[in-house]
């Protein structure tokens, strides 16, 4: 995106993903952390948040708004795994581990569907708009999801599904 929807030099478009890569870092080593201290259901939706602004960031193309957006994004985009994974040890407990083996399984299933789904819709539009409002778009939807501060019995007895 950075070097064909933006026209960016490919040695900073490549410094795009070194900066997406260290936010990664950053945001799963602290989401870990930060959900231990505050929690995970809060840490959930903090994330989210994050992530919606960092794709946000990414609709201007400046290179200061991209440089922020490539930290942000993998910061809250790849960061958020280990605050999913808090929240899912709060709700399961001892069975979290389970319960951790098929989060993960369905987040890669997830990014992976995804990623299939954008590609016509990232082929035919230019500067990609489109893309990252409906990334936007997915984003507050889980954000919306994770909002309620206590689980609605209808959702505990989704809890077996994902192991208890």
């Amino acid at each position: 995106m950075a070097a064909r929807g933006c026209h960016l030099d490919p040695p900073l478009a490549a410094l795009m993903w070194l900066l997406f890569g260290l936010g990664a870092i950053c945001g799963t080593l602290a989401g870990g952390r930060v959900a231990d201290l505050w929690g995970a259901a809060w840490s959930l939706k903090l994330w989210l948040a994050l992530q919606v602004t960092a794709v946000a960031l990414a609709l201007n193309a400046s290179v200061t708004s991209l440089v922020v957006s490539a930290m942000l994004g993998g910061f809250a985009g790849l960061g958020i795994t280990a605050v999913v994974l808090a929240r899912a040890r709060e709700l399961a407990g001892p069975a979290a581990g389970i319960l951790w083996v098929r989060a993960t399984a369905l987040y890669a299933l997830a990014q992976a569907a995804t990623g299939f789904a954008l590609v016509p819709l990232f082929a035919y539009t230019n500067p990609y708009t489109l893309v990252f409002a409906t990334c936007i778009a997915l984003s507050m939807a889980a954000l919306l999801v994770s909002a309620p501060d206590r689980w609605s019995p209808a959702a505990i007895d989704l809890m077996p599904v994902f192991g208890r």
